[in-house]
């Protein structure tokens, strides 16, 4: 994975738990998100 600012890696964040929490993830999704979520 890429070096990344920090303030990168938290408005990604941000941005996955917006879509979780409006329900735009279908669950193949989510997976992927969360594993990303999860490097961050």
């Amino acid at each position: 994975m890429e070096t990344m600012k920090y303030e990168e890696a938290v408005h990604q964040l941000e941005a996955i738990v917006a879509k979780m929490e409006q329900g735009e993830l279908d669950v193949d999704t989510m997976a992927e998100q969360l594993k990303k979520a999860q490097e961050l």
